[in-house]
């Protein structure tokens, strides 16, 4: 939705009061994202000029509803699970793929794929407002390569979860000396 806002070089909300889509709640990509009825799906898709089955299948996540006896189109925001929101991709990745364009895009990287070791920079908080330069800790560079080789591994997906419980709990631990 933000890209058809972006076309128009409007902002979202115009965009869906431009096409008789009712908004409501509270919401910013993305940390949430944007739900719609069926209607409100068809509005997009005469706004877009594009059928419904293209748009859906080009943003899977816009499936609507089984709500089609509503007479309304309305749009709701749905805050994402912390797991699910996307963090920021590389910035020097994007520029290069965008051809300078931006250095902002979204991405739902797996957890292993958080370091992009060519850039030295990692995502690890969707809440972060930039990447985190590793450069000056080369060893998470280190690690993650020694990790990508570790997937490799038969067993990779149970030590995975092992190192996770661990380290979360060396987290946990660290924040409840901090609070004292």
């Amino acid at each position: 939705m933000r890209n058809v806002a972006r076309a128009y070089r409007l902002t979202l909300p115009q965009v869906l009061d431009g096409a008789g889509i009712a908004l409501t709640g509270h919401g910013n990509l993305p940390a949430a994202e944007l739900h719609l009825n069926h209607n409100a799906a068809q509005h997009l898709a005469v706004l877009t000029r594009t059928p419904l089955p293209h748009l859906t299948r080009a943003l899977p996540r816009l499936l609507p509803g089984d709500d089609a006896h509503h007479t309304a189109a309305t749009a709701r925001w749905k805050r994402l699970e912390a797991g699910q929101q996307p963090v920021r991709a590389c910035t020097l990745c994007t520029r290069h793929r965008s051809q300078n364009a931006t250095d902002t895009a979204w991405v739902h990287p797996a957890p292993h794929r958080l370091v992009c070791p060519r850039h030295q920079q990692a995502a690890p908080d969707p809440r972060l407002t930039s990447t985190v330069r590793t450069w000056a800790a080369p060893e998470l560079v280190t690690a993650h390569h020694t990790h990508q080789r570790l997937l490799r591994h038969p067993r990779a997906t149970t030590a995975w979860t092992a190192a996770r419980a661990v380290t979360t709990r060396w987290y946990d631990h660290q924040q409840h000396l901090t609070h004292r």
